[in-house]
C-alpha cells in the first residue's frame, strides 16, 4: 500500500513539474508573439525630417525605437 502511494505522489509530482514547465513556455510564446506583432507595427512607422531647402532627408528615418542615420549628400 505505501509503495503504491509513493508512485502515485511521484507520479503526480511529474506531471505538475511538466505541466508547470508547459505553461511557462506557453506563456513565454504568448509574451513573445505579442511582442513580434508590435514590433511589426512599428517598422512601418517612418518619420521624416525635412531640412532647411525643404527637401525631405531620407537619410534620417526613425523604425520605432531603432535610428537609421546614414549620410546623404545633397548636390
Amino acid at each position: 500500500m505505501l509503495h503504491a502511494l509513493t508512485t502515485t505522489l511521484t507520479l503526480r509530482g511529474v506531471f505538475f513539474t511538466l505541466f508547470g514547465a508547459l505553461m511557462s513556455v506557453l506563456t513565454f510564446y504568448g509574451i513573445w508573439k505579442c511582442q513580434q506583432k508590435s514590433m511589426q507595427t512599428n517598422d512601418v512607422i517612418q518619420r521624416w525630417i525635412v531640412v532647411s531647402n525643404g527637401i525631405q532627408d531620407t537619410g534620417f528615418v526613425l523604425f520605432g525605437t531603432r535610428q537609421l542615420d546614414l549620410a546623404v549628400s545633397h548636390s
